[in-house]
Parts: structure tokens; C-alpha cells; sequence
């Protein structure tokens, strides 16, 4: 449209009309929706809503990642736990190897110094505790699902999991997710394991719906803190899985997946003057 500034194209992108919907209907015709989209069109906490989820991955704002600590320390943290599951490798390698990459990561001596020093403390402590259990599990790690049609209701599915934890003998699994974040004891709607929880069930749905794990049953959801909690303990946030809950959140996600198909992006303004305004959205959704 003539009225796009060029200061502003992000912004006047945004599908309030039906010539902007017309322009954006090519990026979401083959839309599959991951955990990661899912939480982002929700959280009115950190971000916009929908809005955030719209200018991220459909319009495709870009992003300086360069000197992200946070960006960069997950992804070294999740590059050495996947290579402990798939090369066995022992402890004193895994940390090497996360050392060697912190030095030719792209950023800044500042942003490689605090890297080193925390992922020093916090990696040593946690393989300590918890690197036989990667190693000795019958585990897969990043597990994608990218390849297959996989489907929930209208919604087509998508994503990578962190842990697959297999028992072939009863047809079980156990989904794991590491996180780098402040290490939580409890399950609450007010922080970041409410996302957390959403995420876990997305996993189970994501696992379930496909066709090599048809005949398995995801029983169980874990949050691994790689960092320790205040009192220096290693801290996993185990999630039993709820029928009635399941039931609720797979309607969440066909809700979230039809106004993201339709750029129909709902009004998120009586959500923002609860106290909890995630939670208040999410409501909002799940009543449709």
C-alpha cells in the first residue's frame, strides 16, 4: 500500500485491514505452529502478545543476537547435553568443549569472560549431578519432528524437543527440557513456568500425534535447571500429566493456530489490566 513508511513497515504491517492481510496470507498458507510461537502469541508479561508473535515470525523483524548472554548460554548449554547423549562423552570433555566454543563464539571479550565464568561454576555442578543420568538414559536429544505432517485437531504441529527419555518395555516417555533461567520449585501462573507447563504439553501432544510414537504414552514432563536454585541445589521441576488439563490446552493450541491462520490477531486489552495478564489471555482464548 502507498501509505507504508518506510520508518514504520514493521507497524504498518500489522493486519488491520484486508490489503495487509492479503500481503502477509502467503507466510502463514503452509503455517505450523511450535511450542516457541505458541507462548509467544501468549505472554503479556514479557512481550505484545500477539503483536510480538506477528512482528517476530510472520513479518520477521530482525534481531542483533550478537552479544545476547542469555541467546548464547542456552545454546552452548544445549549444543554440550545434546552431545553427551549422542557421543557419551564424559564430563571434563563436555566442558571443554563448551570453553572452546565460548572462545570462537561472535561477541564481545566481556559477554566470552561472563560465559566462561558462569558456565564454569554452573555446567561443572550440574554434570556432576546429573551427567551420568544423560549418559545412562535411553534418551533421544533434539528430537525433531519437522519432517512429518503432525496434527491436533485444524492445527499442524511442529517442533524440537530437548529430551525424549524412552522405556520400549512399558511404552512410556518422559520429556525433558534443560532451562538456564532462575531455577523454580513449583508450578505457579505468575512466572515463567506457567509457559513452562504449556510447553511440556505441547511436547506430549507433539510425541503422541506421531506416527514412530503412536503406541507411546507421555506420562511425564521435566524443567532441568541447569542453574542451581538459591540454596546451591540442582533443581528438576517435574510435571505429572492431567487428562482434563491436556484437554483444555489442546483446545488452546487449535484456538491460537485458527486466529494465526486467519491474521485475526484478538484484542488483548482486558487482559493487560488484570494482575496476570498472560493468564488472564489465556482464559480469554480458552473461552472460545
Amino acid at each position: 500500500p502507498s501509505d507504508i513508511a518506510p520508518d514504520k513497515w514493521l507497524d504498518n504491517y500489522i493486519p488491520n485491514d484486508e490489503t495487509r492481510k492479503n500481503l502477509l496470507r502467503p507466510y502463514v498458507e503452509k503455517y505450523r505452529i511450535s511450542p516457541t510461537h505458541l507462548n509467544t502469541f501468549l505472554d503479556l508479561r514479557y512481550g505484545d502478545g500477539p503483536i510480538t508473535f506477528l512482528r517476530s515470525y510472520i513479518i520477521g523483524e530482525p534481531s542483533d543476537e550478537t552479544n545476547n548472554f542469555a541467546l548464547i548460554y542456552g545454546s552452548l548449554i544445549h549444543e554440550i547435553m545434546d552431545e553427551i547423549n549422542k557421543e557419551n562423552i564424559s564430563n571434563e570433555e563436555a566442558i571443554k568443549r563448551f570453553e572452546e566454543r565460548i572462545d570462537n563464539a561472535d561477541t564481545d571479550d566481556k559477554t566470552k569472560a561472563d560465559l566462561h565464568h558462569r558456565g564454569q561454576e554452573e555446567l561443572t555442578k550440574f554434570l556432576t549431578e546429573r551427567g551420568d543420568m544423560i549418559r545412562n538414559t535411553n534418551a533421544e536429544s533434539e528430537r525433531g519432528f519437522f519432517t512429518e505432517t503432525i496434527t491436533l485437531g485444524d492445527a499442524i504441529l511442529t517442533g524440537k524437543i530437548d529430551r525424549v527419555e524412552i522405556d520400549d518395555k512399558n511404552k512410556t516417555i518422559t520429556v525433558s527440557d534443560f532451562k538456564t533461567g532462575n531455577a523454580k520449585h513449583k508450578w505457579s501462573t505468575y512466572d515463567t513456568t506457567f509457559a513452562y507447563k504449556i510447553q511440556l504439553y505441547f511436547y506430549k501432544f507433539l510425541i503422541e500425534n506421531s506416527k514412530d510414537f503412536r503406541n507411546y504414552k507421555v506420562t511425564t514432563g521435566r524443567i532441568d535447571y541447569i542453574s542451581p536454585d538459591d540454596e546451591g541445589d540442582i533443581v528438576s521441576l517435574e510435571l505429572k500429566f492431567d487428562e482434563k488439563e491436556a484437554s483444555v490446552i489442546k483446545h488452546l493450541i487449535q484456538v491460537v493456530f485458527r486466529h494465526i491462520k486467519e491474521l485475526d490477531f484478538p484484542d488483548t486489552s482486558a487482559a493487560l489490566t488484570s494482575s496476570n495478564p498472560t493468564k488472564a489471555f489465556y482464559d480469554q482464548l480458552i473461552a472460545e
